[in-house]
């Protein structure tokens, strides 16, 4: 597996007005919960943003706080997906094309699916317990 990732033409409404853009998504297997975002422009900018919220919020309005996805209007027939970034120091909401993005995530889904990207384990070994941060037992 590669990762996968694609170009969007972005249109973005912030404090500064509206710029329009191209928006960069990125899926990596071997990091598969989620998508780095990245903008043309920005180069120290790049958000990460949950796989499972970019796939809910193609259909619903996912997400709180920080990151909310959603498609703007009718989900059977809304063109644009919409992603809202909120920081202490600004919001801004970048619309891009919600059928590539929906192709995108499902090409993941193919890949890993939903819910199978990590075994997480149900106890920590023993080993474990008493462990420094450097790995040395104290």
């Amino acid at each position: 597996m590669s990762n996968l990732g694609m170009e969007f033409e972005a249109t973005i409404t912030g404090q500064d007005g509206i710029v329009n853009t191209v928006v960069e998504l990125v899926w990596d297997p071997v990091r598969p919960l989620y998508f780095e975002m990245g903008i043309a422009g920005y180069p120290d900018l790049d958000w990460i943003i949950g796989r499972d919220l970019l796939a809910a919020g193609i259909a619903v309005c996912a997400g709180t706080d920080d990151v909310r996805v959603y498609p703007d209007g009718d989900p059977a027939s809304a063109a644009d997906l919409v992603i809202v970034l909120a920081s202490p120091t600004g919001r801004c909401e970048i619309r891009i094309d919600r059928f590539d993005v929906d192709i995108l995530v499902s090409r993941t889904v193919r890949d890993v699916p939903l819910g199978a990207e990590v075994a997480v384990p149900d106890r920590v070994p023993a080993e474990w317990l008493g462990m420094a941060d450097d790995g040395s037992t104290s």
